[in-house]
């Protein structure tokens, strides 16, 4: 099981950055980023910059308001305006995290840190950001 999670977590690393255009735009015209990212992006800024120690973003709503668009647009701002690696950066829906049968968002982050990054989540000494979609979840830093 944990090979098929590896699997899993490796596709997500190398999805993810190259359908970005395609999940924030519609026939190339970009979508406008809401209040709430801007507040996120603040909220991320502040953490990052060790000014805060807020580090899990709940974004509850109904479907269809954005909470996926605003997660996506959270993932491109640290990937190309703060520069974070892809493979610090690790997108997971929750709807398919059932592809192995019996797991949970704990052992899929275990096995990322373990697999990718060489490390266990007590002794990780860079900021990395987990994006959880369902109930929408943010988690940025160490």
């Amino acid at each position: 099981m944990e090979d098929v999670i590896y699997k899993y977590i490796i596709k997500q690393l190398s999805e993810v950055p190259m359908i970005l255009n395609r999940k924030l735009s519609y026939k190339n015209i970009k979508f406008n980023s809401k209040n709430e990212f801007d507040k996120l992006k603040l909220m991320i800024d502040s953490f990052l910059d060790g000014e805060s120690e807020e580090r899990y973003f709940v974004l509850p709503g109904i479907r269809g308001v954005g909470k996926t668009t605003i997660l996506y647009q959270c993932y491109e701002y640290l990937l190309k305006e703060k520069n974070f690696n892809s493979s610090d950066l690790l997108y997971i829906s929750c709807e398919t995290t059932n592809f192995a049968g019996q797991t949970d968002i704990k052992k899929i982050i275990g096995i990322y840190l373990d697999k990718i990054h060489n490390t266990t989540p007590a002794l990780l000494d860079k900021p990395v950001s987990f994006s959880l979609m369902k109930h929408t979840l943010m988690k940025i830093g160490q």
